[in-house]
């Protein structure tokens, strides 16, 4: 699909505003979860339930392997277990 200068114009500025809106909306979203999650930490609970909902807040534990730490103490067995991934960053300023 080939666009025109004045198309790829508009689609990064409707790119740009639509992304605005969405940091928006995380933002709010953060703000409603965070209330939620102090309400369960001052009354002890760990789930609520309620009509057409149902909320769940637990510790959740793993274990993964330090590989900065792995690759001081031991760079060769590190170098062994690397892989390398290309991808392409997609940027719009």
């Amino acid at each position: 699909m080939c666009m025109t200068r004045d198309e790829i114009s508009t689609t990064v500025h409707d790119l740009k505003e639509l992304r605005t809106l969405q940091d928006r909306i995380a933002a709010k979203i953060k703000v409603l979860e965070d209330q939620i999650k102090e309400h369960m930490a001052d009354t002890d609970m760990f789930a609520i339930t309620g009509d057409g909902y149902a909320v769940t807040w637990n510790e959740v534990s793993s274990t993964r392997i330090d590989t900065t730490a792995l690759k001081h103490d031991m760079p060769d067995i590190a170098a062994q277990y690397m892989k390398t991934s290309v991808t392409r960053r997609f940027i719009v300023n």
